[in-house]
């Protein structure tokens, strides 16, 4: 049941669990958590909802800002105005208190690709790492696909004999079924993947959820990189793969009568 107060953490805890968790995608209600613990839990904790007011919104958004994280500032606004909504309409509080205030930050489209040495270098430093993660990074690489996709990986998903991946609706971002053909390294990369009892994820370190750490994994990975290059984040190895490198080409079909 919907609280009968309205206490912030209690409200964000209730909104996770009837919202995010039902109606999106795993991932994404996982990473809605998060940021609402960190953004707006830790900071107000003990406070009623309906005590919170534009000034403190200002004030909560100008810190994250202060401590240099604008593009979360913007998120946190985000996902405090939906849960906010959801609160109305829940009869939590009388009004949203986000209404009217705009994102604290301006956002560009990144345009950062690897350069061939900078994957190269990110490909020889994914070898440093444990299997799941080497093999997660790689798959990356040779895939192009997103990460959340690639980390989702299940075995039910992989035809090693036919070397496709099918990617079902429910996990793509587009909402439709795609099949990725596997590379022959990727394929080897995945037959030598170290599995978990009867787990069906590919990458995963308990077998029960899928690698989500990202930031972690690419904090281990700038560590065994070289110093100098510029900074990046795991998209950019998607963005590289569209637009710097060329799929396999299909193989030659030949006629055995032509062989005579």
């Amino acid at each position: 049941m919907v609280p009968a107060n309205d206490i912030n953490e209690a409200v964000v805890k209730q909104f996770v669990s009837h919202y995010a968790k039902r109606h999106l995608k795993a991932s994404t209600a996982h990473d809605v958590e998060r940021i609402l613990v960190r953004e707006v839990v830790a900071p107000w904790r003990g406070r009623r909802l309906s005590a919170v007011g534009r000034a403190d919104i200002h004030e909560l958004l100008d810190d994250i800002v202060a401590r240099g994280s604008p593009v979360s500032a913007n998120r946190a606004l985000s996902w405090l105005r939906r849960m906010c909504g959801w609160a109305v309409e829940r009869g939590l509080i009388e009004a949203n208190p986000c209404t009217g205030i705009k994102a604290p930050a301006a956002e560009t489209a990144r345009d950062r690709v690897l350069s061939d040495d900078e994957l190269k270098a990110a490909w020889e430093a994914a070898d440093t790492l444990e299997p799941v993660y080497a093999g997660f990074i790689k798959l990356l690489v040779l895939t192009g696909q997103r990460r959340a996709e690639v980390a989702g990986m299940t075995w039910r998903e992989v035809d090693l004999a036919a070397q496709l991946w099918t990617l079902p609706a429910a996990r793509a971002k587009n909402n439709r079924e795609h099949t990725v053909p596997l590379p022959d390294l990727a394929a080897e990369i995945l037959r030598t993947l170290p599995r978990i009892d009867d787990s069906d994820l590919v990458f995963t370190l308990t077998g029960r959820v899928p690698l989500r750490a990202f930031g972690n994994i690419k904090c281990r990975l700038d560590a065994r990189m070289p110093p100098d290059i510029s900074s990046w984040v795991l998209h950019d190895i998607r963005r590289t793969v569209a637009s710097g490198m060329r799929p396999p080409k299909a193989p030659e079909l030949t006629c055995p009568a032509c062989q005579r």
